[in-house]
């Protein structure tokens, strides 16, 4: 059966475990913990507080289903910069060292899936380069050992902007522990047979992302709101058997949290039932 995850970043002004209690509250039945400055981010956070983080989830009956890593200030003021692929490999390695860091902190929770993305194209690194810096670096990272299964996200603009780029380099790996996050709303900015498109791509998916998109511009909103086929998503979910969590991710929401967690579940529930 479909499970439904909510993305912690629409409540990343709210304390961290009032923001997860609020999430459970909602009737979600996991979270999506983002990493950012104010919650959790593994470069800055103190052990202690993620030992804290671990044990109240634990206490309070909180499953962290997936951790997103891809964040666009993490590393810079400059959005989603380092890339894998940038053109100073001091700072490929500070992309790189992040994620390596990342998944030790997913281990340590437990969570076994963790979320990240390409990075934007660069004008002076080619496609051919950029991906094979991308493969480099996930090659890197999976020798490095671990449990958790990277998720890569393609995203619009970004060297792997398409679900048909992803699962080229997916296949070309070959690694049981990288898998694809299939974010319903980016594949309709990115691909004119969106609903094939998806389709195409859960058998490699481990994580859905999933929210609105009004005329193919890149924006999330609450579901219902917007352009996607929401029947016909969920038919496909439900055609192609699909197990994981399907979670909520609305970045431009935090000024309507409760719009946001109860609106996109009441919405989202109908098409599961229906499916």
């Amino acid at each position: 059966m479909l499970k439904f995850s909510f993305n912690s970043t629409t409540l990343r002004e709210v304390e961290l475990f009032e923001a997860l209690r609020r999430i459970q509250a909602a009737g979600y039945e996991s979270v999506e913990l983002m990493l950012n400055n104010t919650h959790i981010h593994p470069l800055n956070t103190p052990h202690q507080r993620v030992v804290e983080l671990r044990d109240f989830c634990r206490g309070e009956g909180i499953l962290i289903a997936s951790i997103a890593a891809g964040g666009a200030d993490v590393l810079s003021d400059k959005p989603y910069q380092p890339t894998f692929f940038d053109p100073d490999p001091a700072q490929r390695a500070r992309r790189v060292d992040f994620l390596a860091r990342s998944i030790e902190l997913a281990d340590f929770l437990e969570v076994p899936v963790i979320d990240f993305n390409s990075g934007p194209v660069h004008p002076d690194v080619s496609r051919n380069q950029s991906v094979a810096h991308i493969a480099e670096a996930i090659d890197s990272l999976l020798a490095r050992g671990g449990n958790a299964i990277l998720s890569l996200e393609p995203e619009p603009n970004f060297a792997i902007g398409a679900t048909v780029d992803a699962i080229a380099l997916i296949q070309q790996i070959d690694n049981p522990r990288l898998a694809l996050t299939t974010d319903i709303g980016h594949v309709n900015c990115s691909e004119d047979d969106y609903l094939g498109a998806i389709e195409r791509a859960i058998p490699y998916t481990r994580n859905i992302h999933i929210e609105d998109i009004k005329r193919r511009v890149h924006a999330h909103e609450i579901p219902g709101e917007g352009d996607i086929d929401f029947a016909q998503v969920f038919a496909i979910l439900h055609k192609t058997n699909y197990r994981h969590y399907v979670a909520v991710e609305l970045h431009a929401h935090n000024d309507r949290i409760d719009r946001a967690l109860n609106e996109s579940l009441a919405y989202l529930n109908r098409f599961k039932a229906a499916a």
